[in-house]
């Protein structure tokens, strides 16, 4: 589950291993197994190391969901009580974005990804309860200065705005586990041919972006990025993500 510590990473700057530990249970039967990931997560009094067990032994699957709501009533218990009205916003606005960028793809091991976000979001939150103060991001960048139509339309819209940061969020996730120089090169020539052709595939061509070039970019920013983590978990699908050489 290196994917989702590096989301964590970059979000939060947690503190976590996201390594195999080099103890976690028997997988050759997941029920047994289970139990006792159950009980070592119930017995840990530390949020920090029990979301750092979670992310090290996970199972992949629909397991990983009871599991994280152990860890997720941990952390939450060290925060959530002292949190205002708008800090209990802000929190569940992060935990959002969990399901966004994970909960809408089918199949377990997106199902697994949602629950250890979620729960990697309540960790955070426990180490950190200043992040309740800070303002939610309407965008990846400082929408103060938004310039272009397509800028200002990310900015002006909360669904694309969410959309944008999950996709910069899953670019930096790329970036972080390709080390060949190469092919961080290769994906960033990627991205940038991607946007390049969002204004041949939206109608960009005035702010405010018209209705039907809005549900355009909806449509392509959410298929972006969740294209790119099919890729961090090792299903990249030709001609969506296509690390290539020619343009």
């Amino acid at each position: 589950m290196r994917v989702f510590c590096a989301f964590l990473f970059f979000l939060f700057c947690l503190p976590v291993s996201c390594f195999a530990s080099g103890d976690c249970p028997d997988y050759s039967d997941p029920s047994a197994a289970a139990d006792v990931m159950e009980k070592v997560l119930t017995d840990e009094p530390s949020c920090p190391k029990a979301f750092a067990k979670l992310s090290d032994c996970s199972f992949g699957s629909m397991i990983d969901s009871g599991l994280a709501m152990i860890v997720v009533e941990k952390c939450e218990a060290r925060f959530l009580p002292r949190l205002s009205a708008t800090g209990r916003d802000r929190y569940a606005q992060e935990r959002e974005l969990c399901s966004y960028r994970y909960g809408t793809s089918p199949g377990s091991l997106w199902k697994s990804a949602e629950a250890i976000c979620g729960a990697g979001v309540a960790a955070a939150f426990a180490a950190d309860p200043s992040l309740a103060n800070r303002p939610g991001a309407k965008a990846s960048f400082d929408c103060g200065r938004a310039k272009t139509p397509l800028e200002k339309a990310i900015c002006d819209d909360s669904r694309l705005g969410q959309s944008d940061i999950l996709l910069s969020r899953a670019y930096k996730d790329l970036l972080s586990v390709l080390t060949d120089p190469r092919l961080r090169a290769l994906a960033v020539k990627d991205q940038s041919r991607w946007l390049r052709n969002l204004s041949r595939t939206c109608d960009l061509s005035a702010a405010p972006v018209p209705a039907g070039g809005l549900s355009c970019l909806r449509a392509a920013f959410t298929h972006r990025f969740h294209a790119i983590d099919d890729c961090l978990a090792g299903e990249c699908q030709t001609g969506i993500l296509s690390i290539q050489d020619d343009d």
